[in-house]
């Protein structure tokens, strides 16, 4: 009998910009999605507010889709027959309440014809938990997240080392095979995404939100730190665009209004294309999102659709 995968505490906002998927030959085989900063995820253990739910399916085959807020972004979880003990707790909770939960789940995902991955959660437990195991949860998943940044940052200082070679400075081989997949499939990570979660997470939970933790506001020099490599000179997310932050966050958020014409929203797949007639890369759309939802200008009714508040 094989072992149960471990549960890895991780950002929503670092498994949404995830795509890269491997399976074994096996058809019993762990299939895995690694994550930009190279952790292979099968199960994963999250933790943030139940905002929404809904049913689907039938009274006596319910299906229960639910979104689970943290700092980052969404977690969209759907739990049916297979996992009752999950469906039985999302059925409990009163997402009004918009009550933090800690969920135990496996990770599911789907992609479009674009070749967009979206991911899913198949939650093998709920429960709730008060707002102190929530910020212990997010002072953990920061930790887990440095370290995975600064091991980021010794791959990239030996760009030609071994699996093996990366375990000699002190990596487990699960660390080490995953960086280098997460290295070749999606390149340099973009460090100013992870600065932000990293700083979201500590602001959360210590009082005030002009405390300095000494990372960069200017992802520049932060960028340097795990980059360091000096011919990288077009980055993920950059765009010809010819359009400031500030112009280009603005159109992003016109589009969510224009593409808003059904009942589950904009679809992200529309405002992309959009945004690329104008010279908008996806990474960067994906980044205006973020932030946009991040400063409470939209919401994520629906995975893939995004909504106007």
């Amino acid at each position: 009998m094989n072992a149960r995968e471990v549960a890895f505490r991780t950002f929503a906002g670092e498994i949404a910009g995830s795509s890269l998927e491997i399976k074994g030959d096996d058809e019993a085989a762990p299939s895995y999605l690694i994550t930009p900063l190279g952790l292979m995820l099968n199960r994963v253990f999250v933790a943030g507010k139940l905002t929404e739910k809904s049913m689907k399916g039938t009274d006596s085959e319910p299906i229960w889709n639910a979104v689970v807020k943290d700092v980052t972004g969404n977690f969209y979880l759907q739990a049916g027959r297979f996992q009752p003990e999950a469906a039985a707790a999302i059925a409990d909770i009163d997402e009004g309440e918009e009550p933090y939960v800690g969920v135990v789940a496996k990770i599911r995902t789907w992609t479009n014809n674009e070749d967009r991955t979206y991911v899913n959660l198949r939650p093998e437990r709920i429960v709730r938990i008060d707002e102190d195991t929530y910020n212990a949860w997010l002072l953990d998943t920061a930790k887990d997240l440095w370290r995975r940044l600064n091991l980021v940052r010794t791959a990239l200082t030996f760009p030609e080392a071994s699996v093996k070679e990366l375990q000699e400075k002190g990596m487990t081989e699960s660390e080490a095979d995953g960086i280098v997949r997460a290295l070749d499939h999606y390149d340099r990570p973009e460090s100013q995404r992870y600065a932000k979660m990293l700083q979201s997470a500590l602001r959360q939970i210590l009082p005030g939100k002009d405390i300095d933790f000494g990372l960069p506001e200017d992802a520049s020099d932060f960028r340097d730190e795990i980059q360091p490599a000096p011919q990288q000179e077009t980055l993920p997310g950059s765009d010809d665009s010819g359009m400031d932050a500030f112009d280009q966050k603005e159109f992003i958020l016109g589009l969510v209004e224009e593409f808003d014409t059904g009942s589950k929203g904009a679809p992200r797949d529309e405002i992309e294309r959009k945004a690329s007639e104008k010279g908008i890369s996806a990474d960067a759309v994906e980044t205006l999102l973020d932030e946009l939802m991040n400063e409470g200008q939209i919401y994520e009714p629906n995975l893939g659709f995004m909504r106007k508040i």
